[in-house]
């Protein structure tokens, strides 16, 4: 089974969900969030996508990293940035998509 991580504004979230729904089974999607993040570090992602930014809303950036590390596909919003470390060591082959 495949997961998809989403990590969003908390204002974003209602409609990501509503938009998601028609696509993708919801159970699926997991929305990420600075307290739950410590329980989904050992989740194998499919997909990550970012859309806020989480230098400011993220103290937990070393967990954020090991999930992104593991996922197959990343989707982060081109506005934002990612503070990862230099050394970030993608173990797969990851695709990435700038939106």
């Amino acid at each position: 089974m495949s997961f998809v991580g989403i990590l969003c504004a908390p204002k974003q979230e209602t409609y990501i969900k509503q938009t998601l729904e028609q696509y993708l089974p919801f159970r699926n999607v997991i929305i990420l969030k600075e307290e739950n993040m410590q329980n989904f570090k050992n989740i194998t992602f499919e997909t990550i996508a970012i859309f806020s930014n989480p230098g400011n809303t993220l103290d937990k950036i070393e967990i954020l990293q090991k999930i992104i590390e593991k996922a197959k596909y990343l989707i982060v919003n081109a506005d934002e940035t990612i503070p990862l470390k230099q050394n970030t060591n993608f173990k797969r082959k990851c695709h990435y998509l700038w939106v």
